[in-house]
């Protein structure tokens, strides 16, 4: 009997040893790459949801600064309200216009700069704000453009686009209450009173490009 392995033998059993190995490193691979796609789809929720919350601090910001509309004054000398300040530049007021935006979460109403910026042809990357926090430094954590003091911004694929638009009347039935078309009383919240604000989050997971999109409708609650 003869001893030993021969060639084909041993390209077997070689074979039969790499799928051993590699088996478990490609479903740990693959695990890593899902857990890191499922972290980024949370972040691009989270991004998108902020869009929304900061618009909704804005429009609320205005109607409580009884931003002054295109018309100035109205019949009893009080102002004429304007909750999109479209036409309202003062310090207090954040002009809420048709169109495409991006907005930096550290802006709040003390700051000079426009809180809304137009997004151009391509959008622009947002930034981590890693530095840990200090009593100049409160941005640690937040996404932003601007990481202001942070010596050591983290770059992301992140982009976001902000898009305000006129969603037209909406019908609400009274009584009996419902969607529309009623079948009773209903009333009118007329076009004036309502924006369309739906946030694009863009990014990539590896050469894979991704978009989440989150619509809200918001009111003239004065």
């Amino acid at each position: 009997m003869k001893k030993g392995f021969t060639i084909i033998e041993s390209i077997v059993a070689l074979t039969i040893i790499i799928a051993a190995v590699i088996g478990p490193f490609m479903l740990i691979s693959r695990g890593i790459l899902s857990s890191k796609s499922a972290k980024n789809r949370l972040v691009a929720a989270n991004l998108a949801q902020e869009g929304i919350e900061m618009i909704r601090y804005f429009r609320d910001s205005n109607v409580l600064a009884s931003c002054v509309g295109p018309d100035g004054a109205d019949f009893d000398e009080n102002p004429d309200p304007d909750w999109r300040a479209i036409t309202d530049t003062s310090s207090n007021c954040t002009t809420l216009a048709n169109g495409n935006w991006e907005v930096d979460a550290t802006y709040d109403l003390t700051d000079a700069e426009p809180r809304l910026i137009a997004f151009g042809a391509s959008g622009r990357f947002l930034n981590f704000c890693q530095t840990p926090p200090t009593a100049t430094y409160p941005n640690y954590g937040l996404y932003a453009y601007s990481c202001l003091a942070d010596p050591n911004p983290q770059v992301t694929t992140f982009k976001r686009k902000i898009t305000i638009s006129d969603p037209g009347p909406e019908t609400v039935c009274i009584d009996p209450p419902g969607p529309a078309p009623c079948s009773g009383t209903s009333t009118t919240i007329p076009a004036s009173d309502r924006i369309k604000v739906d946030v694009t989050i863009l990014w990539q997971d590896g050469s894979i490009s991704r978009t989440l999109v989150q619509t809200e409708i918001l009111y003239n609650w004065r």
